[in-house]
């Protein structure tokens, strides 16, 4: 599913962190129990999915399928501009001329301008839930939702159930099929260009992320082995490991580096004492973010926030103190301006808890 309401041990209230020396936090109240922010091309606002328990439509439990999740835009200052929520969906992100939000719920994908305006719908058919991924990618210059549909090789009944083999993964869009593969794969996120497709596959609820590139009009691959997105094995609605040159900026185990999309070239750019991940390059393309942390969504993870200098050899420092709280969405506003989210999962009866945090930076 795309977005995961847990039922763990983890913290409901964490302590309070004070920012470090020359950086300050504000929290964005007005979003309320919001997470995953994704700020506009431009800068000048924010989208978020604010959540809560009690979906209509839902089955009445604490699952996923019961959690609203209502899209919401916010101007830079955290102002609330959308009262009334855009959508009951998850979100990918923007449309590369910052108009709409790309959203997607029940294998249902469209694009919606923030006065609520619905466009370029398209609805993922079939009749198994576990053969189609619910999340998708946006080819930004063809106007398409792409997503992974798993290949249906047998099917066998075994007492009153059925028994589905696989054989694979066919990358698709409401038009047309990009192409196929052998592997399992969970998500698809194309490059800016449009002529690569960075596929993952979860192994494991809490497991390894392993990832995939492939050369659409080669239908070709070059395998990327274990990487890290975030403490949830993967679960990062708006992730997107592109550069804006057609390279990627992945994270995997302690250190962060660039490659190239054939996987032969690639500059570690970091090396850190814990695990890592979430990277995202600074607008002006000067700067990395990217957090740590110990333990697993099973437990408090102790994440910390990073920047640092976009070249090789350049310090990593520590820009918030360590929190207890989960972070699933960081992006940057501005090239000295941080969005991000302290996340908790939820619950038994309780929804997800979230805040949305800007953090201001000392500029270069």
């Amino acid at each position: 599913m795309a977005m995961l309401a847990i039922i763990c041990s983890a913290a409901s209230v964490a302590a309070k962190e004070e920012p470090l020396p020359g950086v300050t936090e504000t929290e964005l109240s007005e979003a309320g129990n919001s997470s995953n922010p994704v700020p506009s091309p431009d800068g000048k606002r924010i989208a978020c999915v604010r959540l809560a328990w009690g979906r209509e439509g839902g089955s009445g439990g604490y699952g996923v399928s019961n959690l609203i999740t209502d899209a919401l835009v916010l101007d830079s200052s955290g102002k609330l501009l959308t009262p009334k929520p855009l959508a009951d969906a998850y979100l990918f992100g923007w449309t590369k001329d910052g108009t709409k939000l790309i959203l997607f719920r029940d294998w249902d994908y469209f694009l919606v301008d923030v006065a609520g305006v619905k466009s370029e719908r398209v609805r993922q058919t079939g009749d198994d839930s576990m053969v189609r991924s619910e999340r998708c990618g946006y080819l930004m210059n063809s106007n398409e939702f792409i997503w992974a549909r798993h290949i249906i090789k047998a099917r066998e009944r075994i007492n009153n159930g059925e028994t589905l083999e696989f054989s694979g993964t066919r990358i698709e869009s409401g038009k047309r099929v990009l192409l196929e593969t052998d592997i399992m794969l969970d998500h698809v996120v194309p490059s800016p260009d449009e002529q690569h497709v960075a596929g993952f596959r979860s192994v494991g609820m809490f497991g390894r992320i392993q990832m995939w590139v492939y050369n659409v009009a080669q239908k070709s691959r070059a395998e990327f082995g274990d990487i890290a997105i975030d403490p949830f094995g993967g679960w990062a609605d708006s992730w997107d490991p592109w550069l804006p040159d057609g390279r990627l900026l992945i994270a995997s185990g302690k250190e962060v580096a660039v490659h190239a999309p054939d996987g032969k070239d690639k500059k570690v750019i970091a090396t850190l004492p814990a695990r890592t991940g979430l990277p995202v390059l600074s607008p002006d393309q000067k700067r990395v973010a990217f957090l740590t942390w110990s333990g697993t969504a099973q437990e408090s993870p102790g994440t910390t926030m990073y920047v640092m200098d976009f070249s090789e050899g350049a310090k990593p420092t520590a820009v918030t103190a360590r929190y207890r709280e989960f972070t699933r969405g960081l992006k940057w506003l501005d090239a000295a301006t941080l969005v991000f989210d302290r996340y908790v999962p939820g619950e038994r009866r309780q929804a997800p808890t979230s805040k949305l945090i800007k953090l201001a930076l000392p500029r270069n």
